[in-house]
């Protein structure tokens, strides 16, 4: 098995002390989430930026440290840039 982050760890833990119940309208739910996916991801575009490899490597060990891939923390940090939830 592979190395879980402590989050990760602590929803496998409440999974398998069967903290977690199916909600009973199981189909319908897997069809919303899956429209709400399909629907953002249609709304995304690709982009490509350089970055020095300081930079880069400072936001590598920010990724690992949070738990997440380096592509998830840098689209939450433009995002909140983006919201004037950062200071330019």
């Amino acid at each position: 098995m592979t190395d879980l982050s402590p989050e990760e760890q602590d929803i496998l833990t409440s999974v398998e002390s069967e903290e977690w119940t199916s909600v009973s309208n199981l189909n319908s739910e897997i069809e919303r989430y899956k429209n709400c996916f399909q629907n953002s991801t249609e709304l995304t575009e690709e982009i490509k930026i350089r970055l020095g490899t300081e930079v880069l490597n400072i936001l590598k060990e920010k990724a690992n440290q949070s738990g997440v891939s380096l592509q998830t923390l840098i689209s939450h940090a433009l995002q909140q840039y983006a919201t004037s939830k950062l200071e330019s």
